[in-house]
């Protein structure tokens, strides 16, 4: 009987973790530019040129970063490291 009941405690827990990493490492893996057209990958830079140049310009805290960012999440996404991004988009 503690055999059985080891192997579902096993189970279970086994499925949480199935239950929790799954969509992180989907999101992740959906996230990832290699898997992306170098077309799409372009387009992207070059519609990121504006708003990270505006961004690397600006005071910090400013209206003009905020406007930047917000720029920056509409063709991104939220949540993005911006100065990361950036330097991607300006090298």
């Amino acid at each position: 009987m503690k055999q059985m009941q080891l192997n579902v405690n096993q189970l279970v827990r086994s499925a949480v973790v199935l239950a929790v990493g799954l969509p992180v490492s989907l999101a992740i893996m959906a996230n990832t530019p290699a898997e992306k057209d170098p077309s799409e990958l372009q387009a992207l830079k070059t519609s990121l040129e504006l708003p990270c140049l505006k961004y690397a310009v600006t005071k910090n805290d400013s209206k003009a970063e905020r406007a930047a960012k917000d720029a920056i999440d509409e063709l991104v996404g939220d949540g993005v490291e911006y100065a990361e991004v950036c330097k991607w988009v300006l090298k």
